[in-house]
């Protein structure tokens, strides 16, 4: 299944960008290349000898299956495709068809020319190549963060329940979430592109998941075998208390992870039905096989107890519930205090997001620092300076060459365009230079040509060279592509989705909360505290990944800008996981404002009962997720990042402090209009 993952699908097929390179694939037979070729010489590059024998290498490269064109300074004339020291030229070549064809053709391509070929000694790199290192960085961190993980919660699980038998129920539902994971991803990857991504998000979160869900399930039940009821009283107890709670907490989390749907984008629609998929399964097994098992075991569910299980986290006994109430009684003291404190702090954590700058080069965030194709990349941009340089391809599909050379001059004229071009001429500054060339290539009814530049493809002065382009007047329609477009449109795309997502999330969460508790007050407090916590948690990540402060702790080094993607994703997936701990205290106690009708007596008695439930959990969600700082890979290092901060946020100044505060300074206003 990993072999068939995609480390693209970040544009959109709507954009500009997207179907000016679908127009360039067919109709001219052009593209990106997804094959580079480095052809070193015994002698300069521009001998004759060394030329003709170039011309044959293309030659033979075009007669390949597979091969659309290839392109290099033996047959262009192109001399940003010879090095620096005269002695190596760059071949480029576009491939034909999709992922799986074009990994075919790459093999066979590398197979039979790279090495010693004639008088030349060729390496090879491309896009296929960082596709599949892409694919083992992923595998790679997916072991390292589980064998990290898994014993680790295995650990806190008997520390929480005092009891292996107890203990090996969330396990197991765990693992059958894995196993449903991979499952589904392979299934998806049959029908659709799947970002390599989704293997370590959806791993991390369907375990993290089913054993949070299943904790509190046999919480519960231990809970009613404690009181003196029989199995099958204490099974009907648990599936109409804590069932309920983690049916509405899937739902939460499905209906917050659903807004990636909204993207254009295969990266996010990806992820989306992956992790919708995972949540299912984890909620599924947790309201079927848990209590299936509960029913099994009964009483032998406190088989296996340990010494430690008399101060057990969550069992007969409540020691760690005392001392939540402890905090509770301290916060109701002084609620009003403690609220403007805790929103003055997380006010304060979210403060770097106003700085943060969103954009950038995405392959910075989307691949590992020491990945071989990064190496060769840079060893190309120093033997080829200006071959890495922005080239926007610009299409004129209904404008025949003729009627194109004044539109194209005047682009040669733009500040920053080293050279314009076209099929049969290469203007500079405005002017007719040689009609020799083949940058471009042309039809019968339209042409292409390629914009030389001096600036990379992330650097901003590339992205205002794009807009210029797109501002240029032209002979008719004119689409723009290339690597800098791509960034543009794809960054526009998600930046023009965000509002409609965030407001779509938050309306949807909001009826699903209301829809748990009856209450109109109680929703809207959890989406704003949600929020606060969210945002302290991404400032952070901010003043860590971006700002380089303790980035060392982190193995990461600072970044100019962050991706814009990254915002996007962990909003969608923290606030709804955020909602769980909300849905967990407010059960305890409404249940136990049912019978005393007592706001403070009900907020410090469903702490007492949901804490040990909550600090358990958020240490199995830290091992699970916060395991995914040990990645390779920036972005998925900062997404774990972010989720360990949130988690740590959220159970000590949200729920620890916020919500017990809030409540009490509600009083009955929190049940409103339902009570």
């Amino acid at each position: 299944m990993t072999d068939r993952l995609s480390s693209g699908g970040y544009g959109s097929a709507d954009a500009e960008s997207t179907r000016a390179e679908r127009v360039l694939s067919e109709r001219f037979g052009a593209g990106s290349p997804q094959l580079l070729l480095v052809v070193r010489a015994p002698a300069a590059v521009s001998d004759p000898v060394v030329a003709e024998a170039g011309r044959r290498l293309s030659a033979e490269l075009r007669r390949v299956a597979g091969v659309v064109y290839t392109q290099s300074m033996w047959d262009t004339t192109d001399a940003r495709l010879m090095s620096s020291d005269g002695r190596a030229a760059l071949v480029r070549v576009r491939l034909d068809g999709d992922d799986s064809q074009v990994a075919g053709y790459y093999d066979e391509l590398v197979d039979r020319f790279t090495g010693r070929h004639g008088m030349f000694t060729i390496r090879a790199t491309g896009t296929v190549a960082e596709q599949r290192e892409v694919a083992a960085g992923v595998r790679r961190d997916l072991v390292r963060s589980e064998l990290l993980a898994v014993p680790l919660v295995a650990v806190v699980l008997v520390w929480v329940f005092g009891s292996w038998v107890a203990a090996a129920v969330p396990l197991l539902v765990g693992a059958l979430t894995l196993a449903a994971t991979m499952a589904v991803l392979a299934a998806l990857t049959r029908v659709a592109e799947v970002s390599a991504f989704a293997l370590n998000m959806t791993t991390a979160l369907g375990f993290a998941l089913a054993v949070d869900y299943s904790l509190i399930m046999v919480s519960r039940f231990r809970r009613e075998l404690a009181a003196g009821q029989p199995v099958p009283v204490a099974l009907d107890v648990t599936l109409a208390t804590a069932g309920r709670t983690v049916a509405y907490c899937a739902v939460t989390v499905m209906l917050s992870v659903g807004g990636l749907q909204l993207f254009p984008t295969d990266f996010f629609r990806s992820l989306c039905w992956a992790a919708l998929a995972v949540v299912a399964f984890a909620a599924g097994a947790a309201l079927t096989v848990v209590p299936a098992l509960l029913s099994l075991l009964g009483k032998g569910i406190d088989r296996g107890r340990l010494r430690a299980s008399r101060r057990s986290v969550v069992g007969h006994r409540r020691d760690a519930g005392e001392y939540w109430a402890r905090l509770a009684c301290w916060v109701i003291a002084r609620p009003r205090r403690v609220l403007m404190a805790a929103a003055v702090v997380l006010l304060v954590l979210a403060a770097p997001v106003l700085g943060v700058r969103l954009g950038g080069d995405p392959y910075q965030w989307w691949t590992a620092p020491s990945a071989q194709w990064r190496s060769s990349a840079r060893q190309i941009e120093a033997q080829f300076p200006l071959a890495g340089q922005a080239t926007p391809t610009v299409v004129l599909p209904q404008t025949p060459p003729p009627r194109a050379r004044a539109y194209v001059a005047g682009l040669s004229r733009l500040p920053g365009v080293l050279a314009v071009g076209g099929p049969d001429a290469v203007y500079r500054a405005g002017h007719l230079e040689r009609a020799d060339g083949r940058f471009g290539r042309a039809d019968a009814r339209g042409t292409w040509v390629g914009v030389v530049t001096a600036f990379p493809p992330s650097d901003q002065q590339a992205r205002d060279l794009v807009r210029q382009i797109r501002a240029h007047p032209g002979p008719g329609p004119v689409l723009v592509g290339g690597e800098t477009a791509s960034m543009i449109d794809e960054e526009q795309a998600i930046g023009r989705m965000l509002g409609l997502v965030a407001v779509l999330i938050v309306c949807a969460t909001a009826v699903a909360l209301w829809l748990f508790t009856g209450s109109l007050v109680i929703p809207l407090k959890a989406l704003i505290m949600n929020a606060l916590s969210f945002g302290a948690a991404f400032g952070a990540a901010v003043w860590v990944f971006q700002g380089g402060h303790l980035a060392g702790l982190v193995g990461v080094s600072a970044m100019d800008s962050i991706d814009i993607r990254l915002p996007a994703l962990l909003a969608c997936i923290a606030f709804g996981v955020g909602m769980d701990y909300e849905l967990w205290v407010v059960s305890y106690v409404a249940e136990r404002y049912e019978q005393t009708r007592e706001t403070r007596t009900s907020v410090v008695d469903g702490l007492r009962g949901a804490g040990p439930l909550i600090s358990a959990s958020a240490v199995i969600l830290l091992l699970a997720t916060g395991a995914l700082v040990t990645a390779e890979v920036p972005g998925v290092k900062l997404m774990g990042f972010t989720f360990a901060a949130a988690l740590v946020i959220d159970v000590t100044l949200v729920r620890g402090l916020m919500v017990p505060a809030f409540m009490v300074v509600a009083g009955r206003w929190n049940w409103w209009p339902r009570r």
